[in-house]
């Protein structure tokens, strides 16, 4: 698996979590906007909250933001949970090549 995005990453791993995600087009200059959630639709297509289905190929690397921020109340700042260990792990269990980016996991995709 390493150094390509396998789709079942995604389909298997990286759905329900509470990570941001964003996607690199090979074709855009910069990155979509930040997700909540990403998904395999179907096939070999990646879809996420500010992005319609792309195909795999099409993606020069995904981004994982890997700070929750959860919301505690009105009066209490919110809580910031760090995943990077956890994130980490897994990817390192599935063999998949990665790299730290100013806090952010990128998982780049060799097509």
């Amino acid at each position: 698996m390493s150094g390509t995005i396998d789709i079942s990453i995604v389909r298997d791993y990286f759905k329900d979590k509470p990570w941001q995600y964003r996607l690199k087009l090979v074709d855009m200059d910069l990155p979509t906007n930040w997700s909540k959630w990403i998904i395999n639709p179907s096939g070999n297509y990646v879809e996420t909250e500010t992005c319609e289905p792309i195909l795999i190929s099409e993606i020069d690397w995904i981004e994982i933001n890997p700070i929750e921020s959860k919301r505690i109340g009105k009066l209490v700042v919110d809580k910031k949970i760090d995943h990077s260990s956890e994130i980490c792990r897994l990817l390192d269990s599935l063999i998949v090549e990665y790299l730290m980016d100013n806090g952010m996991i990128r998982i780049k995709n060799a097509r």
